[in-house]
């Protein structure tokens, strides 16, 4: 049996909205519960991908299950390392991020 990802766009019909869950991100980065820094760099991870903006620009932590609205200073995530992966003749920059994730910039 193979399971189905719900897509993102299902997700706020089938989530049960909690409101605000008392979360902010600083704007260097650092996740914050109820005014608390949130020191597990792992859990920080692992809230990271279901965090959506809207298109009235809220962000949300959104689960098929519930989600709930958090507070964001300026952008949720931050470069902290670029590579140059690619080659003279084909240039790619590598930008992984305060939470590990890689994207890649190229011309």
């Amino acid at each position: 049996m193979t399971k189905q990802k719900l897509a993102w766009e299902d997700w706020p019909q089938a989530a049960k909205d909690l409101g605000h869950y008392n979360m902010r991100i600083a704007k260097d980065g650092t996740w914050f519960h109820e005014g608390r820094e949130i020191k597990r760099h792992k859990l920080v991870k692992l809230l990271a991908p279901v965090l959506r903006r809207d298109d009235q620009g809220q962000y949300w932590l959104n689960t098929p299950v519930e989600k709930g609205r958090i507070d964001v200073e300026d952008a949720p995530f931050i470069v902290t390392q670029v590579d140059q992966v690619g080659t003279d003749e084909a240039p790619v920059l590598r930008c992984t991020t305060n939470v590990e994730s890689q994207f890649d910039i190229s011309a």
